[in-house]
């Protein structure tokens, strides 16, 4: 999720985060996410196990 995304989205989506306990990012803005992915979002989800196993290894390095 993006840094600078509206409150309300933080909100549901920290909640829906933490009751289906999925991690969750916030460590990047919304151009980053942008510049990495090619499309305008404020919230991606990744569904490939190793990629996301991978990027929270990168994450807390």
């Amino acid at each position: 999720m993006a840094n600078d995304c509206s409150d309300r989205t933080k909100k549901d989506l920290t909640n829906k985060t933490e009751y289906y306990k999925v991690p969750l990012i916030t460590e990047f803005t919304s151009y980053k996410i942008k510049k990495s992915i090619g499309k305008d979002r404020k919230v991606i989800g990744i569904t490939d196990l190793k990629m996301a196993k991978r990027l929270s290894e990168l994450m807390e390095n």
